[in-house]
């Protein structure tokens, strides 16, 4: 009764799925009216509203983003990959991913890109202009 059966291993516990490492993306918001001359440089962008950066920071939160930081112009959001898919409908793949396939590839797990354009939800469109991943800076 209390011995073990020759030949067979004990069964080891499950592992818990690990959690979606965060991903982090910058939300550009619409710029206020007034502000998107054509004099102004295309790489600077034009400044939103107060009021929009406070209220794309609360509907961002609602969809489950955590806000780490905003300018004038853009919001700086993370969540795990699965938040991305479901709130911007298009799979993303996380540079961890990438590693796997390709091991060259050195980019911190954080930096991941859209496998298709991102769709903005309705409740946030007139704030959002685009939502876009940092890219891997490349040295040679």
């Amino acid at each position: 009764m209390g011995t073990k059966k020759a030949g067979k291993k004990p069964i080891a516990p499950r592992k818990k799925a690990a959690p979606d490492a965060p991903v982090r993306a910058y939300v550009m918001l619409r710029p206020a009216e007034g502000t998107g001359d054509a004099e102004r440089s295309p790489f600077i962008a034009a400044p939103a509203k107060p009021s929009s950066i406070a209220e794309a920071t609360k509907r961002l939160g609602e969809h489950g983003f955590r806000v780490t930081g905003s300018s004038a112009a853009a919001i700086t959001i993370e969540a795990g990959r699965g938040v991305f898919e479901q709130v911007f409908g298009s799979p993303v793949r996380t540079a961890k991913q990438a590693r796997a396939k390709r091991a060259a590839h050195r980019a911190p797990a954080s930096l991941a890109r859209a496998k298709a354009p991102f769709t903005i939800p309705d409740n946030l469109k007139e704030l959002v202009q685009e939502v876009v991943f940092p890219a891997a800076i490349e040295t040679h």
